[in-house]
């Protein structure tokens, strides 16, 4: 079967939305950890996923077949990478992304939930056992918020990031339940609530006591 452009897309937008929350993230000396600085160059690494992970994309293209897709939208601009066009070898891979800026909000949004959730840019330890839980739920509430949007302009493909939240305080949210009932020792989660529980919860109330 035919992949599109847009599946393609798609793929690798879900695949960044399921890496950002673990790699926004970094340690620190002595078993503490802290939430990355927001600096374009943070933001970029990201975002960036490695050409011959083809696997994570869930993609039915085959390896060579999936970077030249993958060269196609960068040729297009869909996509950025670190890769020399005029070196470009068959089996070479390389790191690739959607650009920085589209990708921004989304960013922003990654790093106030997991600010919400205690993991600040002041180091603390020890590193949360439930941490692997932790940005799975928080993934799960970026793609519950955004989406990637195809357009065509001038003849040409584009894509941007939509925030599907009209009212974050007001719109039902599985993630956000999903990762109250996994994180805060069997609480109960609010009704209506997309935000991670701000006001419910004092900072930090889902890392270990």
């Amino acid at each position: 079967m035919k992949v599109s452009d847009d599946s393609l897309m798609q793929a690798i937008f879900s695949a960044t939305l399921e890496d950002m929350p673990a790699r926004a993230v970094i340690p620190c000396i002595g078993g503490a950890y802290s939430l990355d600085c927001d600096t374009p160059l943070n933001l970029r690494r990201s975002v960036m996923q490695l050409a011959n992970r083809r696997h994570h994309l869930n993609s039915s293209l085959g390896e060579s077949q999936s970077l030249a897709r993958i060269r196609a939208l960068v040729d297009m601009d869909a996509l950025h990478s670190d890769e020399d066009r005029a070196r470009r070898e068959p089996g070479r891979t390389f790191y690739y992304w959607i650009p920085v800026e589209t990708m921004r909000p989304v960013w922003e949004r990654c790093r106030q939930l997991l600010s919400d959730c205690g993991i600040t840019e002041t180091a603390i330890r020890p590193y949360p056992s439930n941490f692997a839980t932790l940005a799975s739920s928080v993934s799960h509430q970026l793609v519950e918020e955004f989406s990637l949007q195809h357009r065509r302009h001038i003849g040409r493909s584009k894509w941007a990031v939509q925030n599907d939240a009209n009212d974050l305080h007001a719109v039902p949210g599985d993630a956000a339940t999903h990762l109250h009932r996994h994180l805060s020792d069997g609480a109960p989660a609010p009704q209506l609530y997309r935000g991670l529980l701000r006001g419910a919860e004092a900072p930090g109330a889902f890392l270990p006591k």
